[in-house]
């Protein structure tokens, strides 16, 4: 399955597991990098998203009937190359 996409927010929602693991997207909303996080050429290089989804169908990780939060950081190589989700993790 590919990572990458023309738009920022569609690649950040690669930080939700793959099939058979089903989820309700809720939110994808753009954050500003940490100071801590190297900015790989500025915004329109790299960026961090906030994905909130519901677990329809979950995994042993992630079970089924809750909201999870997650971080997604996508960056691309130049300015015409597509999005790709790079790294994600956990949120409050």
């Amino acid at each position: 399955r590919t990572h990458c996409s023309p738009k920022p927010q569609v690649a950040a929602r690669y930080i939700v597991p793959p099939p058979p693991f089903l989820a309700r997207i809720m939110s994808v909303k753009r954050l500003r990098l940490p100071a801590s996080e190297p900015a790989g050429g500025g915004p329109n290089f790299k960026r961090l998203y906030r994905v909130t989804f519901d677990a329809v169908k979950g995994n042993a990780v992630l079970p089924s009937g809750h909201r999870y939060t997650q971080f997604a950081y996508v960056a691309r190589k130049t300015t015409s190359a597509p999005w790709c989700f790079l790294k994600g993790g956990s949120g409050p």
